[in-house]
C-alpha cells in the first residue's frame, strides 16, 4: 500500500520474472529436450542486483533546482524542503529565514530506498524510519516501475542512479514524487545507513 506524504517523503518498487521452458506432456522420454539449469531472465537479473538497501544524500540545493526546472510551483518546493527536515526545526514556509531561498540553513540528510527479494519497496528517512512503502517491478535492463511509475536507472559497482522519467510538464504529485525518490539524480550506495 503506497502512503502518501509529503513530497519529500518518498519510495520506490521492483519484481521480477517468468518461468523457465519445460516439456511438454505430449513429449516421450526420447524426444523431451535436455533441461539444463534454469537461467535467470534479464529481468530477474536486473531485480537481483536492485535487492537490498541503497542510501544517499537529500541535498537541498538539488532537489529545489530539480522542482523549480521541472515547473513545480514554490509551494511544493518549499514543502519537500521542509518535509524533508531540511531545514532543521521549520514545519513550515513560516518558519524558514528567506522563503525565497529555501535552502538558507539547509543540511544535507540521509535518505534511502530498499527492494526485497518479494518485489517490494521502501524509503526510509534520516532517522532511519520508513517514509514510504510499495511494490517494484523490473521493466527491462533499464527501466524499473515502482507503484506504478517507471523511473530509468543504472547500476555501476555498488552505486544505483534512479531517473524521474516524468514527462516535461508534469507537475503532478506523482511527478513530484518521482524526482524525489530519484533523489534528484544523486547516486545512491549499496549498503547500510552511515
Amino acid at each position: 500500500m503506497k502512503r502518501l506524504m509529503t513530497p519529500a517523503a518518498i519510495a520506490l518498487l521492483v519484481a521480477c520474472a517468468g518461468p523457465a521452458d519445460v516439456p511438454s506432456p505430449s513429449s516421450s522420454p526420447s524426444t523431451a529436450p535436455h533441461l539444463a539449469s534454469p537461467t535467470p531472465s534479464a529481468s530477474a537479473a536486473a531485480a537481483n542486483e536492485l535487492v537490498g538497501e541503497w542510501i544517499g544524500v537529500h541535498d537541498c540545493a538539488r532537489i529545489v533546482e530539480a522542482l523549480r526546472e521541472a515547473g513545480f510551483e514554490e509551494s511544493f518546493v518549499i514543502e519537500a524542503v521542509v518535509g524533508n527536515a531540511l531545514v532543521p526545526e521549520a514545519t513550515s514556509a513560516d518558519d524558514l529565514a528567506d522563503p525565497a531561498d529555501p535552502c538558507a540553513d539547509a543540511v544535507s540528510r540521509e535518505h534511502g530506498h530498499f527492494f526485497t527479494e518479494t518485489g517490494a519497496f521502501g524509503s526510509t528517512d534520516h532517522k532511519g524510519q520508513q517514509v514510504d512503502d510499495g511494490t517494484y517491478e523490473v521493466v527491462d535492463h533499464d527501466t524499473v516501475s515502482i507503484n506504478g511509475t517507471e523511473f530509468g536507472y543504472e547500476i555501476t559497482g555498488d552505486s544505483l542512479t534512479l531517473r524521474s522519467l516524468a514527462p516535461e510538464g508534469c507537475t503532478t504529485f506523482e511527478c513530484g514524487w518521482s524526482i524525489m525518490v530519484a533523489m534528484a539524480g544523486e547516486p545512491l550506495e549499496r549498503g547500510v545507513p552511515r
